[in-house]
């Protein structure tokens, strides 16, 4: 009977040795700390352009309802709704937060409140005049505010100088 031939004094194993898994362990957790606080920053950036692109979207809903208002032939409606801005906003069907409750019910449910503030006439450079054939505008702002992840409160403010286009 033959025997193999005695291998070299310790041949070639395979595998870590303990210095090496610690190393690898070590190494690890020196970069997965970093690598997860720029993960969170990077969401909460997304997050912060999302809630920025839907307050930019409410406040121009709202806007763009105001400005068909006052250019609306309605009784109701039109640069004479916007002297009692209460009546305007809350009245029970035909106010704007009833009106708008359907595109507005989406964005208040994902942490967007809006409001709308309606001047007094002033002229077409935002200033009040006296004169009551200059003072023909209004300048209505939306603004919407919203918590953000980052920064706390956060808003945005769209406003408009309305007038009354009919002859």
């Amino acid at each position: 009977m033959t025997h193999p031939p005695p291998q070299s004094s310790r041949g070639r194993q395979r595998g870590f040795t303990l210095i090496e898994a610690l190393l690898v362990v070590v190494v690890i957790a020196t970069l997965v700390p970093p690598a997860t606080t720029m993960m969170r920053d990077a969401s909460l950036a997304r997050s912060d352009s999302t809630h920025i692109t839907r307050a930019t979207l409410l406040a121009q809903g709202v806007m763009e309802q105001v400005l068909a208002d006052a250019a609306s032939p309605s009784g109701s409606l039109g640069m004479a709704a916007f002297a009692s801005s209460s009546t305007y906003l809350d009245s029970p069907v035909t106010g704007l937060r009833a009106r708008l409750s359907g595109l507005t019910s989406v964005y208040t449910a994902s942490g967007h409140a809006w409001t709308l503030s309606i001047g007094s006439l002033v002229s077409a450079s935002g200033a009040l005049t006296g004169d009551s054939t200059r003072d023909v505008y209004r300048r209505i702002s939306v603004s919407v505010t919203w918590n953000s992840g980052r920064s706390g409160a956060r808003s945005f403010t769209l406003t408009a100088l309305v007038t009354d286009l009919t002859p």
